[in-house]
């Protein structure tokens, strides 16, 4: 049986937290609300638009 790769063991989650809500600001929540809230503006206006070009093509086909 071939023994599992160290690169893929578990850390210790003791040692080496990956995050902690201390580390977290507040000016790092508005940061990261502000972030998201902008992603979601700029995927909404993206499939707004390849809907447009969806419904213009099925159109289109109908003719």
């Amino acid at each position: 049986m071939i023994a599992p790769s160290s690169a893929f063991a578990r850390p210790n989650a003791e040692s080496s937290p990956i995050w902690t809500p201390a580390e977290n600001t507040d000016a790092e929540a508005v940061a990261n609300a502000s972030a998201i809230a902008e992603l979601r503006v700029k995927v909404t206006l993206e499939l707004r638009f390849i809907t447009k070009i969806l419904l213009l093509l099925l159109g289109m086909r109908r003719c």
